[in-house]
């Protein structure tokens, strides 16, 4: 089975921080992150980085009713691709008083 991670722009911003992007490949098989997690990088990205669009945006614009574009991305992508992991910082999510009832009970049915 193949190991697929989904990425959002924190991750690559704290591995170039410390450089060592080339993490993310030793550990995992694939990498993929949406085009808007490209556009908030904004630097250039290995060529083991798979760039993959949301298919379904309805579920994309949900989640950015209470997050940015690049984390809703990763979140509508993950939903859409079997058996992969996530690799973000997620901790705005463990904060549901910053949610109304509809945003968490939609966060909490994707996560």
């Amino acid at each position: 089975m193949s190991k697929v991670v989904i990425s959002d722009t924190s991750c690559f911003i704290i591995l170039s921080k410390i450089n060592e992007l080339e993490l993310l490949h030793k550990v995992y098989e694939n990498i993929l992150i949406t085009p808007e997690i490209v556009a908030e990088y904004g630097e250039t990205l290995p060529e083991w980085i798979e760039i993959v669009s949301v298919q379904d945006k309805y579920k994309q614009q949900l989640f950015e009713m209470q997050l940015g574009k690049g984390e809703s991305s990763a979140m509508a992508l993950s939903l859409e691709i079997p058996d992969s992991q996530r690799n973000w910082n997620n901790m705005h999510l463990k904060k549901p008083e910053s949610c109304n009832s509809f945003q968490k009970h939609k966060i909490q049915q994707f996560c």
